[in-house]
């Protein structure tokens, strides 16, 4: 398997947990040992500093747990969606999946001027596809200045994956 960022950190991630885990389990082993074991000359029955070392490893434990299994869901779905969507890609005409792979490539924006030089079609070809595109609902075109500014659809942002990046 191919080591990538998420990878490592997931793998730190459960060290740390393990380490805490363990840290964890020697103190609480400490403060039993100290209630039932061994004889105290204090009238105190715990010791505060192991107490705050063993809740915050506790903490610390629980949370690295939780992590790791709520990232691997959500890893698992948005490998779905990547596949889903790419899935949608391979039927629709090829002009019209080089205009959205384009807009995706920008975040889901960019001048229609500059659509052309992205995707290697004439003016004409991506301002047929554009009309076509828009009439699908797939994406909208706002006038700005001598062009259009050309969006991808809320809901093909989100499907795609980069509804939280687009520039307002």
């Amino acid at each position: 398997m191919i080591q990538t960022p998420k990878n490592n950190i997931r793998d730190i991630l459960v060290s740390v947990g393990i380490i805490t885990g363990f840290v964890f389990v020697v103190t609480a082993a400490i403060l039993l040992i100290k209630r039932y074991w061994l004889v105290q000359s204090c009238t105190c029955s715990y010791s505060i500093p192991l107490i705050i070392v063993a809740l915050s490893s506790l903490g610390i434990f629980v949370g690295v747990l939780l992590y790791y299994f709520l990232a691997n869901r959500l890893q698992k779905t948005v490998h779905h969606m990547e596949q889903n969507a790419q899935a949608a890609l391979q039927v629709i005409d090829a002009d019209e999946r080089k205009i959205i792979e384009a807009l995706i490539r920008h975040n889901g924006v960019l001048l229609q001027s500059k659509l052309d030089k992205e995707t290697g079609m004439t003016r004409l070809q991506a301002w047929r596809t554009l009309e076509r595109l828009e009439k699908k609902n797939v994406i909208i075109k706002e006038r700005t200045g001598k062009t259009n500014n050309v969006r991808l659809s809320k809901e093909l942002l989100d499907a795609f994956g980069k509804g939280g990046e687009q520039n307002a």
